[in-house]
């Protein structure tokens, strides 16, 4: 199994293949491509970090973004939890 990301016709990304690990691949413009093995635990991050956080973190963001998108992830995780505890007691009333 291997996963792979293209970008503009380029190939960029992660890929991870069962029989070779996992890897962070990016292509410039020369067409030579640079491969960085990872580990299982670096690349969990870095998909984490890239779903949360907007393209080019943290040079295109404020100072205080971080602090603000892990207590913007708290909250709507604390309220989609009290929105399915609410509609549990509707029903069940």
């Amino acid at each position: 199994m291997s996963l792979c990301e293209i970008q503009r016709g380029q190939l960029t990304g992660r890929i991870y293949s069962i029989s070779k690990g996992f890897y962070h691949v990016s292509s410039d413009s020369t067409k030579t491509t640079r491969r960085q093995k990872q580990t299982f635990i670096q690349w969990f991050l870095s998909i984490f970090m890239e779903i949360f956080l907007p393209t080019g973190y943290p040079n295109t963001v404020s100072n205080d973004y971080l602090s603000y998108q892990i207590w913007d992830t708290i909250q709507a995780f604390a309220s989609s939890i009290t929105n399915a505890l609410a509609f549990s007691a509707i029903l069940e009333g």
